[in-house]
């Protein structure tokens, strides 16, 4: 099988019809590659091994939706944004008729005036 890393493309030797089931605790020591589908029923955190390192997809492989409560932003440890060099921590809060932002570093709040659109 050719490794991801190397920059080739991989050539599973499996056959694609089989499924691989794991039911209990599974510790994996080393890269784990799936080819195909993966279906996962997580009661726990995805937590990468370092900071600000990697993404979830590409700018040609993007995720259709993300399905989350409130969201929390920050760029601390980035060397700041692209506008002003600034680094901020914010959390992006859903209410019934409003959308609200928290400044978590100096505790301001704020809600996002919105424009009703036909």
């Amino acid at each position: 099988m050719t490794d991801f890393k190397s920059g080739g493309t991989p050539n599973p030797d499996y056959d694609s019809e089989d499924i691989n089931y794991i039911y209990q605790k599974t510790e994996f020591t080393d890269d784990v590659y799936i080819y195909g589908k993966l279906y996962a029923e997580l009661s726990g955190d995805i937590v990468p091994d370092s900071d600000n390192t990697f993404n979830l997809g590409s700018s040609t492989n993007r995720w259709a939706n993300i399905y989350s409560a409130d969201l929390q932003l920050s760029n601390v440890g980035t060397g700041g944004n692209e506008v002003d060099g600034t680094e901020g921590i914010w959390t992006l809060q859903e209410a019934e008729n409003d959308i609200f932002l928290i400044n978590r570093k100096n505790g301001k709040r704020y809600k996002i005036k919105m424009e009703e659109v036909d």
